[in-house]
């Protein structure tokens, strides 16, 4: 009730407004379908019918002007006709409905799918479930059966579990719009039924028909202006997915050459997200102000088409319609905006081509920027840029730089293959001042006087000094020039040989390395060519050993640990025999306690900032020592101790580290009096070092492992004396340290051709202390308490820097790295708790900080005495 429009179309249009055409006296009628429906078929097959049994199956159409009309009324674009045609026609809005088919039909075969489908009239009071069929006058019965027995069929699976609005009512339920008359009142519809006969007469991508509004021979926004009707011609302003055009496709293909078929692409006109442009015939014109661009799936469902943003197939054989084959017919394509793919930007397979870039124009391929087949072809480039490979095939063929404005070639020169982009045709010219601009490719690198052929002719006009070569700047080691050798024109490399010399920020590195640039081959020569690409010169301090102090301090600290470890027993020792209360301890008898045995667990942590090429470190130490001892005489001990340390040493990079495992022994003796103390102390600590070194740049990640020993050697001498003032025992001390690690020789392993042979390093420490402690000895039950406090300040008379002499297992002459020079004072300021118990037991705790520039670390240990 209420859903009844005045008025539906009728054939014929008796007031002339409905913008019925006809050809050769059959209708020209359109479907929204999907395009893999028709992925066989081409206007004028011969014998082609509807689709499936008349009985059940139909083809739903509009006619004239009504799908113009609905789509233009409701603000249609390149991005919603899809959806909006599908809604216009009741049909979910999925954005399936790829293609828009138009047929010619003689209209016996057209139908009103209504109770009384008459087509000439308008007879709303005869729709309707609640009416009778009635066959219009000149229908044969046998049609008339059919089309009752499509309708119920058709009845039961709309209103069923098909789910179709179905109207009745002769106009198509446009969906999702509201409920009233003029919100639901879509297009008039007609239905061909299946095996009906009819003409393919278009064949339109969907998003593409709004691109073709004619008057019937020329674009036209005028009124009474259509979508096509057969219309072999394009206008993009917007958006679009996909472009079918030619014979194969419209009827109305031109066939003159003065007035050709024409792909117009305007500024605000984008091709993407489909198939791109299928061009099937001859004697079309290309004209590109927007852009083309994006992968793009096969072309109409045509193996090997994938990835060509514009492909001419210039068809003059009869399988698929009638083609052109006028005389001076070409294709032709004019580009002054963007045509890209990543595989072929324009492509033509048979037929003569004209291809002109001007200036603002860029037509690039990831392999080809354009490619043709058997023919007479010219490219003209006035100026814009091109970017991959153009091959011309066989025929007559021309590239001419015109030199109207500057041009750009963009040219890949791929060093593991030897090729590179290149101009192949007969005749080639280059202007003066045309701009080559080069991008290097490829895992391996490039050495001096590589060379790389990019036009390869049999007529060459191009003066290689006055061409313009604008280096890959990724590159800054490598520059080219253009070298002319007969009709063939080479890009020839020359590497600078000191560039890693002069840039890595290790002059012996890089001369290693630079050696190496011409000669290296397989593994070495990708690392080197992803070294060259980094964008770096300083990425190839990966490559070197690690001199960045950790080893050496985690062993000259771990020393130290241990050395403090036997300078806190006898200071337990000396703190007892000055009690008030004399040496104290068991033994037999009255003889005071001779012997000592002691254990002292300690951890320290480092910490050294970046400097120079190191990136600086933590480092944990964690380990314990034990001793024995005996007094020898009231002024006089004697003793031995070891233990074991692990260090655990870190940079910002995880996988580039040093492990370190210490096994340690010494001998120690003391001589002292009331006030004064001299110690001595002799070590030796075997050393297992456990490394990694991270290489990572370009494509390139490696970690280079090593497993090798060390010797460490020390001497220990401090001295002081003890003044007691209001109950303070002040203690001023001086001492003197020599110690030397030694790091035996190693291999690298798990790096391939970048593994290190590394030689035996040495280094040696001469460090004074100068420094007092404060302590306030407190008597309790016979036992003692003492807090102290102490401060000292260290100097290393050497101060050796990490250097490291190595050859890459990979080839090339040795190097040496230098690390940054250590700073040679610090100073140590720290605090302790002793406790002498009466029954021969001291304790201590202790913990110190120490400082220098861009370093400092803390360090801490807990040591338990016992006299016997």
């Amino acid at each position: 009730s209420g859903w009844q429009p005045a008025a539906l179309y009728v054939i014929p249009d008796g007031g002339g407004t409905e913008g019925l055409v006809y050809d050769a006296g059959k209708l020209i009628v359109r479907t929204a379908t999907k395009s893999g429906n028709f992925k066989g078929n081409y206007v004028g097959q011969a014998g082609y019918k509807i689709y499936g049994p008349a009985t059940t199956e139909a083809a739903w159409v509009t006619v004239g002007n009504d799908a113009t009309r609905f789509l233009l009324a409701n603000g249609v674009n390149g991005n919603n006709v899809t959806t909006l045609l599908e809604r216009g026609l009741g049909m979910d809005a999925t954005g399936t409905h790829d293609a828009i088919v138009e047929f010619a039909v003689d209209t016996q075969y057209l139908m009103r799918p209504t109770r009384n489908p008459d087509i000439s009239q308008y007879l709303p009071a005869q729709y309707g479930q609640a009416q009778p069929f009635v066959k219009p006058a000149g229908m044969s019965d046998a049609a008339f059966d059919n089309f009752k027995a499509y309708y119920t069929d058709w009845l039961s699976k709309s209103y069923g579990s098909y789910n179709f609005p179905f109207t009745q009512l002769g106009y198509t339920f446009y969906w999702g719009n509201g409920y009233t008359l003029a919100n639901i009142n879509g297009m008039t519809e007609f239905i061909i039924l299946g095996q009906s006969p009819v003409d393919i007469y278009g064949i339109y991508s969907t998003r593409s028909y709004i691109y073709t509004r004619n008057d019937g021979t020329n674009f036209s926004t005028a009124a009474g202006a259509s979508y096509g009707n057969g219309f072999a011609s394009f206008k993009i302003d917007g958006p679009v997915d996909t472009v079918w055009a030619g014979h194969r496709f419209q009827k109305n293909v031109r066939t003159a050459t003065g007035t050709p078929n024409q792909v117009i692409i305007e500024s605000g006109g984008t091709v993407s997200g489909g198939q791109g442009l299928l061009i099937w015939s001859l004697n079309y014109d290309v004209i590109n102000n927007g852009v083309i661009s994006g992968t793009t799936s096969k072309k109409y469902n045509i193996a090997g088409t994938e990835n060509i943003a514009v492909l001419f197939k210039g068809d003059t054989g009869t399988t698929f319609g009638t083609p052109i084959t006028t005389a001076g017919a070409v294709n032709r394509l004019t580009n002054a905006g963007t045509i890209s793919s990543p595989g072929t930007a324009i492509k033509a397979e048979a037929g003569d081509t004209q291809i002109t870039n001007n200036a603002g124009g860029t037509i690039s391929g990831g392999a080809y920027a354009i490619q043709t087949g058997a023919g007479n072809d010219t490219v003209t480039v006035n100026g814009g840029q091109v970017t991959g490979s153009i091959d011309l095939g066989t025929g007559t063929d021309t590239v001419n730089v015109t030199g109207a404005s500057t041009a750009r070639f963009n040219m890949t020169l791929d060093k593991d293959t030897a090729t590179a982009t290149r101009i192949t045709a007969q005749t080639v010219t280059i202007a003066n001042n045309t701009n080559l601009g080069v991008t290097v490719s490829g895992s391996s690198n490039i050495r001096d006087r590589d060379s790389f052929l990019i036009v390869d002719s049999t007529t060459l006009n191009a003066t290689p000094g006055n061409l313009v070569i604008l280096n890959d700047v990724s590159l800054p080691m490598i520059s080219f020039s253009p070298v002319k050798n007969a009709n063939k024109l080479y890009l020839m490399a020359s590497r600078n040989n000191a560039y890693y010399a002069l840039n890595s920020g290790n002059p012996s590195l890089g001369a290693s390395l630079d050696g190496l640039a011409n000669v290296a081959t397989g593994d070495f020569a990708n690392v080197l060519g992803s070294l060259d690409r980094s964008g770096s010169a300083s990425a190839a301090l990966q490559l070197q050993p690690a001199v960045d102090q950790g080893a050496i301090q985690a062993g000259f600290g771990t020393i130290s640990r241990f050395t403090q470890s036997v300078v806190s027993r006898i200071d337990q020792v000396l703190a007892g025999n000055t009690a008030p209360t004399g040496r104290t301890g068991i033994s037999t008898g009255d003889d005071p306690a001779k012997w000592g045995m002691w254990a002292q667990g300690f951890g320290s942590y480092l910490s050294q900032d970046p400097r120079g090429s190191s990136m600086g470190y933590t480092a944990n130490i964690w380990g314990t020592s034990l001793g024995l001892d005996r007094l020898l005489s009231d002024h006089f001990m004697f003793g031995f101790g070891g233990g074991y340390a692990k260090s655990y040493i870190r940079t910002s990079d995880e996988n580039t580290r040093t492990d370190a495992d210490s096994y340690q022994g010494n001998v120690y003796a003391s001589l002292f009096g009331n006030a004064y103390y001299l110690d001595g102390i002799l070590s030796y600590a075997y050393n297992r070092y456990d490394a990694s070194r991270h290489i990572a740049f370009g494509n390139i990640d490696r970690v280079a492992k090593s497993d090798y020993a060390g010797h460490q050697y020390s001497a220990y001498l401090e001295g002081g004396y003890n003044f007691k003032k209001q109950g303070w025992n002040i203690s001023p001390l001086v001492s003197l340290q020599y110690a030397r690690l030694h790091l035996n020789k190693y291999s690298e392993s798990d790096a391939n051709s970048v593994n290190l042979d590394v030689d035996a390093q040495n280094y040696d420490m001469v460090q004074s202390g100068v420094g007092a402690r404060f302590s306030y000895p407190l008597l309790y039950e016979r036992s003692q308490i003492i807090p102290e406090v102490h401060v000292r300040w260290f100097y290393d008379f050497i101060g050796d820097r990490q250097q490291a002499t190595a050859t890459f297992t990979g080839g090339g002459a040795s190097f040496s790295t230098d690390g940054f020079n250590p700073p040679k004072s610090s100073y140590n300021a720290g605090a302790r708790i002793t406790l002498i118990s009466k029954n021969g037991i001291t304790a201590s705790l202790n913990y110190d900080f120490e400082v220098k520039k861009d370093s400092y670390s803390h360090a801490g240990y807990a040591n338990i005495h016992i006299m016997f």
